[in-house]
């Protein structure tokens, strides 16, 4: 009995310790599915790569990492010091610089907008740094080969990461700056480990031939009229291309599917086009500023400091405060309530005109007008060759018909005088004549008759005759 006694309670210990595995099994995957690649975070505790750095700025704890792609390569990570939302993984935002710009140096500096919404917001922001200060995408944001891999880059990034962060997979975004601007789509375009959330383009606005994306992304674009370096209509480098910022726009708006137009003016010349019922309310929406140029490379939440300004000298300048704007459309479509205020910062693209209806000369209708345009000119043009081509044509047919009738009468008058008046004379198309006479047949051409000399002596003979 005592040995029955044992095995029973063994065997009950075995039938719990199975419960607990399975119901382990069983909730682990529940509680991984919103982390990035399924990481959770260590626990209470702070990784310990996080332990050994001492520095904060704006509220985030900074480091600087790397991954292996296969040489290596940095990059650079801000995560709040009030840690992930709470009962939520955390968001990331991918920042990615302009050519040329050095993060290590100025990144603090010039980007603390970006790093204190993030701080407040509970984002991490994920800063990747291009192989001498330059991201490998080229005209029609292409991959050039035999250089860097940045998708790869990306993958071992969010890869490293995750392994000591619970990266919610469902919040990922994407904002980027002329050079890095067009990295972002490019990744939006290729890189299928994720779902972006949303995008955030500052002078970079592209479109990818062919594209790739397999589903549509909110996105939201920024761009000065007069860009010297990335043209606002097209044209410039070789790696931007002829496409104009609103064809490419509209061009990712059919991609969202997007069925509605809304516009607004602002009295400083700030122009916003936004593209409205899309597909799962991926909404595109371009912010065109009238004497805005391709400036520093500036995300600050102050007036003073803004990415780019607007408005001719005739009248008062406005600074169009990309940061603010940017993180509204972020956490718009980031499905929770922000901490900060996105009134604040709609109104700084607040209008004194707008248009709530469908604008009839839309960014794609305006194209198309263009083409349409083009096409009656081209059609005119060669209307108009044709028409001057059948009038010479008619003039040079009436002019040899003229010629040939003169040539004609000349011939009869001179062959009267000097073969028998009842000759006969034909005349053919080739513009030559055949006389018939007694004895002898002559043809020559019209003006090739000039008298006794020209004949041949049987000729003369037959003549005598």
């Amino acid at each position: 009995r005592a040995a029955r006694s044992t095995d029973d309670a063994a065997m009950q210990r075995l039938v719990w310790l199975f419960i607990f595995l399975l119901a382990g099994a069983v909730a682990g995957p529940s509680a991984r599915s919103g982390c990035f690649w399924g990481q959770l975070e260590l626990g209470p505790s702070q990784p310990a790569w996080i332990l050994q750095s001492h520095q904060v700025v704006y509220g985030n704890f900074f480091y600087k990492l790397e991954v292996k792609v296969p040489y290596p390569r940095p990059f650079l990570l801000y995560t709040p010091l009030s840690g992930p939302p709470p009962g939520r993984p955390m968001p990331v935002v991918i920042l990615l610089h302009p050519f040329g710009f050095n993060v290590l140096q100025h990144g603090h500096d010039n980007w603390e907008g970006v790093l204190t919404l993030a701080a407040k917001e509970r984002f991490a922001v994920i800063m990747l740094l291009g192989r001498n200060h330059a991201f490998n995408v080229g005209l029609n944001l292409q991959a050039s080969p035999f250089h860097p891999d940045e998708l790869t880059y990306l993958r071992k990034t969010l890869q490293h990461v995750a392994r000591n962060h619970c990266l919610d997979q469902h919040r990922i975004f994407c904002l980027g700056l002329s050079m890095g601007g067009r990295l972002c789509q490019r990744f939006v375009s290729d890189f299928h480990d994720v779902n972006f959330a949303a995008v955030g383009l500052v002078s970079s606005a592209r479109y990818p031939y062919p594209n790739r994306n397999l589903q549509p992304v909110p996105m939201i674009a920024f761009h000065g009229i007069d860009d010297g370096i990335d043209p606002y209509w097209g044209g410039g480098q070789p790696y931007w291309g002829q496409q104009s910022v609103p064809q490419a726009i509209f061009e990712w708006a059919l991609f969202n599917g997007c069925q509605h137009t809304y516009a607004s003016e602002n009295t400083s010349g700030v122009v916003v086009y936004k593209y409205m019922q899309c597909t799962n309310g991926a909404d595109v929406v371009l912010v065109s500023i009238e004497n805005g140029g391709h400036t520093y490379p500036m995300l600050s939440n102050k007036v003073s400091r803004s990415t780019i300004r607007s408005g001719p000298h005739s009248r008062p300048v406005a600074y169009v405060d990309v940061t603010q704007v940017v993180w509204s459309f972020f956490l718009e479509h980031s499905g929770v309530s922000p901490a900060t205020s996105s009134k604040a910062f709609q109104s700084k693209l607040s209008s004194s005109r707008s248009n709530h209806e469908v604008l009839p000369e839309s960014a794609g209708q305006a194209r198309r007008s263009i083409y349409n345009a083009q096409a009656a000119c081209i059609v005119l043009l060669l209307a108009s060759i044709a028409t001057a081509t059948m009038s010479v044509t008619l003039f040079c047919c009436q002019y040899c018909q003229y010629r040939s009738k003169r040539g004609q009468k000349r011939f009869e008058k001179r062959f009267e005088k000097r073969f028998y008046p009842h000759a006969s004379i034909s005349y053919t198309k080739a513009g030559t004549a055949t006389v018939r006479v007694p004895h002898v047949t002559y043809t020559r051409g019209l003006d090739g008759f000039r008298g006794d000399g020209d004949l041949r002596p049987e000729e003369r003979h037959s003549r005598a005759q």
